[in-house]
């Protein structure tokens, strides 16, 4: 799991025939287990790097849209673009007519969204398109909203240094569940699998005229999205068939659902829910200035310095913790272990908390300025994870029931899971409340908020 793991740190692994099978690029797996999620992804990376490649792949095969169809009808980021320009438009021949007629570009209309260079959309326009990519839902001019329901958006953005780019804002940052990078991979077997993917998906199945009917129906029918909507399922099962007929493996939406099943059954082990406790624990809590917020400065105070609450300006919430979960889950699913253990929680906070982070200056430039084999952002949140683990393996102790304070919580878990007996009376409890009280660690307050919670739905 770990992210800078490449293929020549294997190697003794390789040579012993230790390596898992399911064992291929970081950015192909965690692309498709979280678009089978119906979850959003941000690629990062330079030009040429096989992002949209990638992602057009991933979308013919999962959503049964032909290749050719998300290669051409992709969304390019361009400076300066109006909201008519993106994904809208009025009629002009029906505002003639004195009729207020809008109609959705088709690219929106598919269950599967490419938008390429996102960067270089200016806030403005970020900002516009941010509600549809959350919701399914495309506003326009106000009065003008096309509801296309569920759907996936793969984004691809490139560096900064390239110039012509605009920071992207937290608030469409937050729409995305996962964030990747070419890095992630090794870049010969990455090509090769895409390559070869690609080759299967558009050379042999042959749906370029399938493609070209529907774009010509779209122009005679462009402010009909119904009618739209059933050409789009005409030819996803036209793309369906064609894999069926060449015996292309893929994934229809019955399936989808299935692994959405199993992957949400999967349960977390004690230990994976302590240090999921702890972890968040450390993000959102000091001594010094209690609930960690953005505007104040780094806590000084001796009891905070060895925690999160140092290293970081504001906590992960919302959205986070559902990805986080959810990726986490996914891992153990895909690499079939029965529960989510701690490794699946790091690697899955890697790639869920990289983007939404917000590192204090000192933290950060430590990160920056030593060896590493990650990008940045992608290193920060490791270090984060790495540095949880450490700090909660010094409060556990390297004996089993060594820390009775550290017991305490074990049982609070399990108050809190309702695996065991919830009651404000019983003297077990408010022995487990008087010791988590009196505990030394970010872990301690943050189950006993969730106890507390836990308390006042029963009240």
């Amino acid at each position: 799991y770990e992210p800078h793991t490449d293929a020549v740190d294997r190697l003794d692994d390789i040579i012993a025939g230790n390596v898992s099978p399911k064992i291929v690029p970081v950015t192909t797996t965690m692309l498709l287990l979280n678009s089978c999620l119906g979850n959003n992804t941000l690629m990062e990376g330079g030009s040429g790097t096989g992002k949209t490649k990638l992602a057009s792949v991933v979308g013919s095969l999962l959503f049964q849209m032909p290749y050719e169809f998300l290669d051409r009808k992709r969304v390019a980021g361009t400076p300066g673009a109006t909201v008519n320009e993106i994904y809208a438009t009025h009629d002009l021949a029906e505002l003639a007519r004195g009729n207020d007629v809008a109609y959705l570009y088709l690219s929106f209309f598919a269950p599967f969204v490419l938008i390429d260079e996102l960067n270089r959309f200016s806030e403005l326009e970020q900002n516009r398109i941010r509600e549809g990519i959350a919701t399914g839902v495309w506003s326009y001019a106000g009065n003008h909203a096309f509801i296309i329901g569920n759907q996936v958006v793969v984004s691809a953005v490139n560096p900064e240094a390239y110039g012509g780019t605009f920071p992207l804002n937290e608030n469409l940052l937050d729409n995305y569940s996962v964030v990747l990078e070419p890095a992630h991979y090794n870049p010969l077997a990455h090509a090769e699998l895409v390559r070869k993917a690609e080759e299967k998906i558009k050379t042999q199945l042959g749906l370029l005229e399938a493609v070209d009917k529907l774009m010509v129906f779209y122009k005679t029918h462009k402010n009909e999205p119904d009618l739209i909507k059933q050409e789009i399922a005409k030819l996803q099962g036209t793309t369906l068939k064609a894999y069926q007929d060449r015996k292309i493996p893929f994934l229809a939406n019955g399936f989808m659902a299935k692994i959405r099943e199993e992957i949400n059954a999967v349960p977390f082990a004690p230990e994976a829910n302590l240090f999921f406790y702890s972890l968040l624990g450390e993000m959102t809590h000091s001594r010094k200035f209690g609930r960690l917020r953005y505007e104040d400065t780094a806590s000084d105070d001796s009891h905070d310095a060895p925690y999160l609450s140092t290293k970081l300006k504001e906590g992960l919430a919302g959205r986070f913790l559902k990805d986080w979960t959810e990726i986490s889950k996914a891992l153990a699913w895909y690499f079939g272990v029965s529960q989510v253990g701690v490794d699946e929680l790091r690697a899955a906070f890697v790639y869920t908390a990289a983007h939404r982070l917000k590192p204090e200056t000192r933290f950060f430039q430590d990160v920056q300025n030593n060896t590493r084999n990650l990008p940045v952002k992608f290193e920060v949140a490791r270090r984060i994870a790495e540095d949880a683990w450490k700090n909660y393996s010094d409060f556990k102790g390297p004996e089993e029931n060594e820390n009775p304070s550290f017991n305490e919580l074990r049982k609070a878990i399990k108050l809190i899971a309702g695996q065991e007996k919830l009651d404000a009376a019983d003297q077990s409890t408010r022995e487990a409340l008087r010791i988590l009280r009196t505990a030394d660690h970010p872990l301690a307050r943050s189950v006993l908020e969730g106890l507390a919670v836990s308390l006042l739905r029963k009240m």
